[in-house]
């Protein structure tokens, strides 16, 4: 019973902040994300209310109307047309490896963020200017994901992981910018982090 309680006041709070907002208002690819994320959660709950409404015959009639209204919010959802996927890199809006010495790599894990149910498969990495380079063994730097990440370089469908490493022979300030371009839907999308170091 307690479980149940639980789960109603979860569903409740979910179903608030589900319709608080509107995918078309959005400003920032984070709250898309959470939106995403929060749909999955939605419909956990659904799931799990509606297998307890089955094995169940003593239903509260409150729980059988949260549940419907639950199943609603699922279904409206789903119907609707596939949002545009939208990648996001972690670690912003400036990534700062910080004061370095001189020849000593320093390497830093990004999180690639992929909101929306449509996979990516036409993705385009930038080259990096020295002292900046993909995490390799090899002296003059790798490819993307980088040594250790997980990111596919030809298709993305969920979060994953790329390797930047810095490391430069000579003192100064050193700058740049990490610029993933795709494409969704005929339009040219890019997802950006800037990145810095001190030598």
């Amino acid at each position: 019973m307690k479980s149940n309680i639980c789960k109603l006041t979860l569903s409740l709070i979910v179903i608030f902040f589900f319709n608080s907002f509107s995918l078309a208002d959005l400003d920032t690819d984070i709250l898309l994300l959470k939106k995403e994320k929060l749909y999955k959660k939605i419909k956990q709950i659904r799931d799990e209310l509606m297998n307890e409404e089955h094995n169940n015959e003593q239903v509260s009639g409150s729980h059988r109307n949260l549940n419907q209204v639950l199943v609603t919010l699922v279904d409206e959802y789903d119907d609707k047309p596939t949002e545009s996927t939208i990648l996001t890199i972690s670690d912003g809006p400036v990534y700062d490896f910080g004061r370095l010495t001189p020849i000593v790599d320093k390497q830093h894990t990004f999180l690639l963020f992929v909101s929306g149910r449509e996979p990516i498969a036409n993705i385009v990495v930038n080259s990096l200017s020295a002292p900046f380079q993909f995490a390799s063994s090899r002296p003059h730097g790798g490819k993307f994901p980088g040594v250790g990440g997980t990111c596919d370089p030809n298709y993305i469908a969920a979060d994953c992981t790329f390797v930047l490493s810095t490391r430069a022979r000579q003192r100064g300030e050193f700058n740049d910018i990490i610029r993933i371009t795709y494409t969704q839907n005929g339009q040219v999308k890019t997802a950006e982090r800037k990145i810095r170091a001190m030598y």
